[in-house]
């Protein structure tokens, strides 16, 4: 997961971006078929988010595994993903391709407020 340089290095002294790859290494240890991911990205500052998820998308192409991803930065989501749903207070408002999502009148309502 890029952290091999840090092999020796206590969990502690990682920074955010590089524990959410520690996570992931975590995950996919287990051999699990299905990981669900809440807010990968979180404590990331963007470059770092956007290098996550291409991490992610690189994994699928070579691995026998299915991620599920519960983020809120969709900006930065949307592009790496294949299939989307977006919710507002626990309802599903919107769903479909990253493309049909953004441009949903709902989703622009809730996450940009126009």
């Amino acid at each position: 997961v890029g952290l091999d340089s840090y092999w020796d290095y206590e969990a502690y002294r990682l920074g955010a971006g590089q524990l959410k790859m520690l996570e992931v290494a975590r995950a996919l240890a287990t051999g699990a078929k299905l990981i669900a991911l809440d807010e990968p990205i979180g404590g990331t500052d963007p470059a770092y988010a956007s290098e996550i998820f291409k991490y992610i998308r690189g994994l699928l192409k070579v691995m026998d595994v299915t991620f599920l991803v519960i983020e809120h930065r969709i900006d930065i989501a949307l592009p790496y993903a294949d299939y989307v749903y977006v919710m507002d207070r626990g309802q599903v408002i919107a769903e479909g391709s990253p493309g049909v999502v953004a441009k949903d009148p709902k989703v622009i309502q809730v996450y940009i407020g126009e």
